[in-house]
């Protein structure tokens, strides 16, 4: 008996139904070249079917030696007549199934499935044509067939993109094996022909279940007529989990193919378990059960004990995490490929079974592997695990060609024995935690082609045994600890075509030996510590692509040779002490596209050279000393196909004169920016005439003129314009309004003058989430009524109350509107404003109460300024909502009442307090000691009362000195924020020290102050005070303190200005006040002090102003004290002068010391690398301070003594004069 099936012929109709073949079908008459008969569907159908419809006709014929059970069999020459096949008779013993296979729309393809099972097949007959169809791909299976006694049919795929599956079938003397089969992917299928099988298996399992992925279920003992269609969809969305009931359904159906020897399923997105069925066949040697984005598991893999001639196993992406003796399941006998990435493995400990090949690469596996491999081992991944050592068997493989140890969690280094790999090719280990040196032995590898050991912690030199590396063509060592100079013969790595040394800590001069890898093809030696000028030698590297140099100390100029990298595409040169003008040879790079040398020395005009790199797309030369900019704007303006530019940063150099209109030829210019120059002369629509793709403008901080008709209609569509310092002198440019894109415009200290347009408020409307800054104008009139996002229009002459208008726009989230002539009160929809981050409104005239909130409050806010106004009322209770601030300014204002105890509870963030100068009474609440991270805290010029609370010291903000670098913290996110935007959230405060009082923006997160002056508050200085080691201010004059100036108040080292003037302070000076060597401003007039005042340090700078009012003190600048005097004698006269003169002499030898020391400071930080330049100029900068504070004390002294010898000889002049006149007398 055997089992068939074939494809409808055009025309033929199947239970009623009309076929429709896609055209390239046999049955098609456009490719068979006959009429072929009726096609079986109209144009109009074929186009409605998305995916294509498709019948197919098959029967079992039941042969005389097969015995059999009629399920369903159709005898009748009616039934035949139905299907338009022959008139021949059938036999008894035949019987026909038909099957009607369908996939239409895009997303509604079933599959049902239908088998007849035949019980004995004898023919060994197969002819299968095969088309395979996907929505993004059409390809043809195509056969070729030999039909003999020995059948070979052989599967061949033509497809435009992916390969989805294919099949290789061998029959051979009646007995069909299967020997590889590919599914890949979801397929839509079409499969025709005749099948004859001499298995005992479902016919159709095999011809449609295997080939399209599915699973057929026999009709045991269900007759179905002929002309009874049987419908068979295909599902294209859901074809994965139909595959999937290979494995969970009718295992039996493959553990049956006793014959199969390769199997490749991989990432056909199968799901469950995998059946212990598999290990049935024990002639694989090729398993792929890969997947990405699978949920295959199993917790047992017992099964591929059994599979004795696996040479290859894949099963990377199943979920093995419960399979914990994986490591002994795992037949080695034959293998030489097995992966298990990303399997979650656990457990691998106690390995002792011999492998040819493990490639786990990305696995999750836990503990050490002890890996016994046969010899056979060429290719081992263990990437991606969390493997905590490197298996010492490693060491033993010595025919391993690739090895992949990548991103692990290895404790130690990397082992000597691998030394022992000679055969190794390919190594990763990067991402893998690894510590230590590079062993000496990694020399031995003399065919390995590629090593990444990037991202570990390697620490050390690279080792001269790498100079023996003479095959590598790859490595990457970037993101370690290594340090040293590299070894002069790294120019024996001829082959070397990747390096990549970025970020570590490599030292010295780049070897001339560099010169000789000219196979190079990216370089990258940036972010370390090379100093010394670029070799000329690097001018051999004509392959070079990419070269990266940055962030290093390379100096001098840039040599005239590298203009021979005619190759090169990116070149990276910024962060360095490069010096000289960019030389003319520079201009021979016609293929270069990126060019970055900001942040060094370069200096004079660009070379017209540079004016030929028409391919130049990005040039950023920013930070530097050039003079000029016109022969590079002249010279890419007259490209031949036009100038590839499309980001130019000029920003920060010394570019003098005129930009020339030639700008405007740029015409793929996207970003411009030559801030911060000594840019002067006029701009004119001349010079943005082809600038349609400009999306960021950026000329702030220069003389330029713009002048500009009000009708001009910019080619442009920019995002971010920035001509802050620029000069309009200008109504509100109209041509603004037709930036309808813009996220950033920076309009600040241009000179607008007069009232803001009417269309204004429309165009803010359309562009809500614009930044907007108009601020230091002269601006008049009415606020505009609508709001961005971001605006500020401080430092104008805005009059007016504040537009109720305003409630409708909730969103903004900086709104800055200080320094105007706004009056009225605060309008209560601020409380709606539950984005509002900062909101600046000192410097008005606003008056009357601050609205209380109820049910909604700011509480977004970051920063609130509403300082200088005539605002009245208690604390705002509204506040303790605010749980984010980090300012508060209510300073100079009319408030009044007690400060809330709820301050120090409800600010977790403060950073800045001040409630200067209004009429808050009460004691200072003891939880402000809460607010730790709090910076300036000034409550002067109030009537506070009670002590100073001791929990001040809780400031740990003040504890410590304040970083320079650090930002301020504002918390949440600024949604539409440009990283050029920060003086948009830049925060300032008002703080009074040093008799002056300045307004810290850029600084704020250097200082740190603490100011109660004015006040009735009584009691002690906490000696807790002295914790404060970072606190520069420190005013707590004009109060009614008591007791003595706490003894250690010397440790705050950082006291730049201390006033405790005008109390009732007694006791005397402490002596270590003279350690204040920051000291810059004392104030300890009008108190009860007495004693002698403490000498040396900044105390011998200070005059008598600073101790006036206290009638017990003594001592220099204030006249001697007593007991000074009366112990002076002629021999310590004697010894004040040899003093005298031994201060003299230590005086010249500190200027001669000083100038020696700074002298080759100066001249040795060339030769140092940058840590050690950055510990000696802090040195330097240390000594500097002790010296000038022991020298101006010297001088102090000796100041004084000169001025008491002065007295004592003009007394001494005059006993004498009077002793004379008494003897003539006598």
């Amino acid at each position: 008996m055997g089992c068939w099936f074939r494809e409808a012929r055009g025309g033929e109709r199947v239970g009623g139904l009309k076929g429709w073949l896609p055209p390239g079908s046999v049955d098609d008459p456009t490719t068979r070249g006959d009429d072929g008969g009726d096609d079986g569907g109209d144009d109009d159908n074929s186009e409605e079917v998305t995916c294509g419809q498709l019948w197919l006709v098959a029967g079992c014929d039941i042969g005389a030696g097969g015995s059999h059970e009629r399920t369903g069999a159709a005898e009748s020459s009616e039934s035949m007549s139905t299907t338009g096949e022959s008139t021949e008779e059938l036999s008894p013993e035949h019987s026909r199934y038909e099957l009607f296979v369908t996939w239409n729309g895009e997303n509604d393809c079933r599959f049902v499935q239908f088998v007849c099972q035949p019980e004995a097949l004898e023919s060994a007959n197969i002819t299968v044509e095969e088309y395979i169809l996907s929505r993004r791909t059409y390809g043809e299976l195509h056969v070729m067939s030999e039909l003999s006694d020995d059948l070979h049919i052989m599967y061949r795929l033509s497809f435009a993109s992916d390969v989805f599956f294919g099949l290789q079938v061998m029959a051979s003397d009646h007995a069909v094996t299967i020997i590889q089969m590919h599914l890949r992917g979801s397929v839509a299928w079409r499969v025709k022909g005749e099948l004859y099988l001499p298995l005992s298996l479902t016919c159709i399992t095999l011809a449609i279940g295997f080939l399209l992925g599915s699973v057929m279920t026999a009709a045991n003992g269900e007759e179905l007529p002929v002309t009874t269609p049987l419908a068979m969809s295909l599902d294209l969305t859901f074809i994965a989990q139909l595959i999937n009931m290979i494995f969970t359904t009718e295992v039996s159906m493959i553990s049956s193919l006793i014959h199969l020897e390769h199997l490749d399923i991989s990432n056909a997105n199968f799901n469950g378990l995998i059946p212990q069925q598999l290990g049935n066949l024990s002639n694989l040697f090729y398993l792929d059960l890969h997947c990405c984005d699978c949920q295959l598991w199993s917790n047992d893999l017992n099964w591929l004990s059994h599979l004795t001639s696996l040479e290859y196993l894949d099963m990377s992406g199943v979920n093995l995490s419960l399979a914990t003796s994986w490591i002994h399941q795992i037949n080695y006998n034959s293998l030489e490929h097995l992966s298990l990435s990303n399997c979650l493995l656990q457990d691998a400990a106690g390995a002792g079974t011999s492998m040819t090949e493990i490639n786990s690469s990305s696995n999750q596996i836990d503990g050490n592997i002890f890996v016994n491999a046969t010899k056979k081992l060429k290719h081992l991944e263990l990437a991606g695990n969390s493997l905590t050592k490197i298996p010492l068997i490693i060491g033993s493989l010595i025919h391993l060609e690739y090895l992949d140890m990548s991103k692990n969690y290895i404790t130690g280094g990397i082992l000597l024995s691998m030394g022992n790999l000679i055969c190794l090719e390919y190594l990763d280990l990067h991402g893998s935690n690894i510590t230590e040196e590079i062993p000496l032995s990694m020399g031995n590898l003399i065919h390995l082609e590629y090593l990444d050991l990037s991202g570990n912690y390697i620490t050390g030199g690279i080792p001269l045994s790498m100079g023996n590396l003479i095959s590598l063509e790859f490595l990457d060592l970037q993101h370690n600890l290594i340090t040293r100079e590299l070894p002069l013969n790294m120019g024996n790595l001829v082959h070397l075509e990747y390096l990549y040394l970025h970020d570590n800590q490599i030292t010295g001069e780049l070897p001339l030996s560099m010169g000789k890898l000219t196979s190079l093809i990216r370089m990258d030696v940036s972010n370390n510590e090379f100093f010394g000028r670029i070799p000329d030698a690097l001018g051999n590297l004509t392959s070079l692509l990419f070269l990266d140099m940055s962030s290093n100390e390379f100096y001098g100029c840039i040599p005239s040779a590298l203009g021979n990298l005619v190759n090169l595409e990116e070149f990276y040169l910024f962060d360095n002490n490069i010096s000289c003008q960019i030389p003319e040879n520079i201009g021979r790079l016609q293929n270069l596209k990126h060019f970055y040398a900001s942040g060094n020395n370069l200096m004079g005009q660009i070379p017209s050279s540079l004016g030929d790199l028409c391919n130049l797309e990005v040039m950023d030369l920013s930070g530097n000393s050039i003079g000029g900019l016109t022969n590079l704007l002249d010279g890419l303006s007259k490209c031949p196909q036009g100038s590839k530019l499309q980001n130019l940063r000029m920003n920060g150099n010394k570019l003098s004169g005129s930009i020339p209109s030639s700008l405007g030829n740029l015409a793929q210019l996207q970003h411009l920016d030559v801030s911060s120059n000594s840019l002067q002369g006029n701009i004119t629509e001349a010079h943005f005439s082809q600038l349609t793709n400009l999306q960021y403008l950026n000329t702030s901080y220069n003389s330029l003129n713009y002048i500009l008709p009000d009708d001009w209609v910019p080619p442009f569509s920019a995002q971010i314009i920035y001509l802050r310092y620029c000069s309009l002198k200008s109504r509100f440019p109209s041509w603004i309004r037709r930036q309808t894109t813009l996220w950033v415009l920076d309009l600040s200290g241009v000179g607008l003058y007069g009232n803001i347009p009417g269309w204004f408020s429309n165009f803010i409307l359309k562009n809500p989430s614009i930044a907007l800054d108009i601020s230091s104008n002269n601006l008049n009139g009415q606020l505009p009524s609508s709001l961005s996002n971001v605006m500020d229009l401080s430092n104008n002459s805005f009059e007016g109350t504040i537009p109720l208008s305003y409630i409708n726009f909730e969103d903004v989230q900086v709104l800055k509107l200080s320094t105007n002539d706004i009056h009225g009160s605060l309008p209560a929809f601020f409380c709606n404003f539950t984005n509002l981050r900062i909101l600046q409104l000192s410097n008005n005239f606003l008056s009357g109460k601050v609205p209380n909130c109820h049910d909604s409050y700011p509480i977004s806010l970051n920063s609130l300024h509403m300082n200088n106004n005539s605002l009245s009322g208690p604390f705002p209770s509204f506040f303790r909502n605010c749980n984010e601030l980090v300012g508060l300014d209510l300073g100079e204002n009319k408030f009044s009442g007690t400060i809330p105890k709820w301050v120090g509870r409800s600010f977790p963030f403060l950073t800045f307090l001040r409630l200067r100068s209004n009429s808050f009474h009460g004691a200072i609440p003891a939880g402000i000691g809460n607010l730790t991270l709090l910076q300036v805290l000034d409550l002067s010029f109030n009537k506070l009362t009670g002590s100073v609370p001791s929990t001040i010291a809780n400031f740990s903000s003040m504890s410590v000195k304040q970083n320079y670098s650090n930002y301020l913290y504002f918390s949440g996110n600024y949604s539409g924020f440009h990283s050029n935007m920060s003086y948009f959230i830049d925060d300032n405060i008002i703080i009074t020290a040093k008799g002056l009082t300045i307004e810290y923006t850029k600084a704020l997160s250097a200082v740190s102050s603490i100011d109660l002056s004015n006040n009735e508050l009584y009691g002690e200085i906490p000696k807790e005070i002295t914790k404060l080691h970072g606190l520069c201010f420190l005013n707590l004059s004009n109060n009614h303190l008591i007791g003595r100036i706490p003894e250690n108040i010397g440790v705050m080292k950082e006291l730049e200005s201390l006033d405790l003037s005008v109390n009732n302070l007694m006791g005397e000076i402490p002596f270590s006040l003279s350690d204040l060597y920051f000291l810059g401003s004392l104030n300890l007039s009008y108190n009860n002090l007495s004693g002698k005042i403490p000498t040396g340090g900044q105390l011998s700078t200070f005059n008598d102003s600073t101790y006036v009012g206290n009638k017990g003190l003594c001592g220099a600048p204030l006249p001697e004290c007593p007991s000074d005097e009366a112990n002076h004698s002629p021999y310590q006269e004697k010894d004040e002068e040899d003093d005298e003169k031994l201060e003299r002499v230590l005086y010249y030898a500190f200027i001669v010391m000083g100038f020696i020391i700074g002298f080759w400071a100066y001249m040795g930080v060339i030769f140092m690398k940058k840590s050690i330049r950055i510990t000696l100029f802090q040195m330097v900068d240390k000594m500097y301070d002790w010296m000038y504070v022991q020298l101006t004390l010297k001088f102090t002294k000796l100041r004084l003594k000169w001025q008491k010898k002065e007295f004592k000889d003009s007394n001494f002049e005059g006993v004498k004069r009077d002793r004379f006149l008494i003897v003539g007398h006598i």
